[in-house]
């Protein structure tokens, strides 16, 4: 199954947002939540009263931990700033935006993973390790701007899309044994940077590793 925001095992946080946004203590049932979730506007994000309801849900969800999802869809947590652990133990992709902007989500497990979408983890600036055993796809901007992210496993990855690791600044070593194509600006002002190890690359952007002011060190015998 694919997984998506509002789903049954969060109508607590569902119902946490509710009483967040109309002020009340008392506790919602399933059955009551139609007329509360009514009750509220929904003005586009705008903040304030006008507030999207989903703007609400986003901040209560901290843990995603489910055994029976296969994929999660594209936006799925998008803006969820309260989401610190990410564990889907069969899940074999993640699409584009799902965890973007996700800036407490510090701990990830995807074990059969094997492609992340687009923006995935755009701006998740609380994530310091990433490794994706199986994953042989990453894609455009997939970990743009984590900055706090220091550590990067992706042994059987065979293809970086452009500014996937763009401002990684904590990342000091890379090493991707299978990768045969590194896109532009792949790991561009990624600054602390200073070991590359591409065994298997046969090409690389010339603007893979651009402002990449530590870079001392770049093994790459098979690209042409």
């Amino acid at each position: 199954m694919s997984l998506g925001l509002v789903e049954s095992s969060y109508l607590a946080d569902i119902a946490s947002a509710i009483r967040s946004k109309n002020g009340l203590s008392t506790t919602y049932t399933p059955s009551e939540m139609a007329g509360a979730i009514a009750s509220i506007p929904s003005g586009g994000g705008g903040g304030g009263d006008d507030e999207d309801f989903l703007a609400l849900v986003a901040r209560t969800i901290s843990v995603v931990d489910r055994s029976d999802v296969t994929s999660v869809g594209n936006v799925a947590f998008q803006h969820c700033f309260s989401l610190t652990t990410v564990s889907l133990p069969a899940c074999t992709s993640v699409g584009s935006y799902a965890f973007q902007s996700c800036y407490s989500l510090d701990t990830v497990s995807l074990p059969v993973c094997s492609y992340v979408g687009s923006c995935a983890f755009q701006y998740c600036t609380a994530l310091t390790a990433v490794s994706l055993p199986v994953c042989s796809y990453v894609s455009d901007y997939a970990f743009y701007g984590c900055s706090s992210l220091a550590t990067v496993s992706l042994p059987v990855c065979s293809y970086v899309g452009g500014n996937a690791f763009y401002g990684c600044s904590s990342l000091v070593t890379v090493s991707l044994p299978a990768c045969s194509y590194v896109s532009s600006c792949a790991f561009q002002n990624c600054r602390s940077l200073t070991t590359v190890s591409l065994p298997a690359c046969s090409y690389a952007s010339d603007s893979a590793f651009c402002d990449c002011r530590s870079l001392t060190t770049v093994s790459l015998p098979a690209c042409s």
